[in-house]
């Protein structure tokens, strides 16, 4: 029986408001969002290291995707620099995963909410964790989600939430 499709849905770390970014693309992760993305990264390196990555180039993003390869050590020439994730819809993320199931077992998805809420609630057939304050994926957050082996396209709680784990929990 072949393995289940395992995603890891990680939310870029918390970036700066107080940069002389020009504009929201160009936004760098702060002090906390470069710590987080680096304890994710660890995390991620021990407990599920994913076949295949793809990422947001938006700065903040990227930066959160560099601090794990380097927790992975991994290249970032390895990493799918997507341009299309920069604040996508569920459409696109959709898509995205459905190309990616066909091409490996994991996967490790970068990128922005509202669009990576969107997606979570899509897939997951189980209830989800809020924050006392009622949010999914906090900056930082990473999401393991099991997609059933065999599934060709992506449907609706087609996917069990298996460990949602946020900065917090690892400090």
């Amino acid at each position: 029986m072949p393995d289940n499709f395992r995603l890891l849905l990680l939310r870029h770390g918390k970036s700066s408001w107080d940069s002389s970014a020009k504009n929201d693309f160009d936004r760098p992760l702060d002090d906390r969002g470069h710590k987080d993305a680096a304890r994710v990264g660890q995390y991620i390196s021990r407990e599920c290291p994913p076949e295949l990555i793809i990422s947001s180039p938006a700065l903040r993003a990227r930066q959160t995707c560099l601090a794990v390869c380097e927790q992975l050590n991994r290249n970032e020439n390895t990493v799918r620099w997507q341009d299309d994730l920069y604040l996508a819809s569920l459409n696109v993320l959709v898509s995205t995963l459905d190309s990616a199931m066909q091409k490996s077992k994991s996967l490790l998805l970068i990128g922005h909410n509202p669009g990576f809420d969107d997606l979570l609630e899509y897939l997951s057939g189980n209830e989800l964790p809020l924050t006392d304050s009622g949010k999914l994926m906090t900056t930082a957050a990473l999401a393991v989600v099991e997609i059933p082996a065999g599934i060709v396209s992506l449907a609706e709680k087609c996917g069990q939430l298996k460990r949602l784990v946020r900065p917090a929990d690892l400090r």
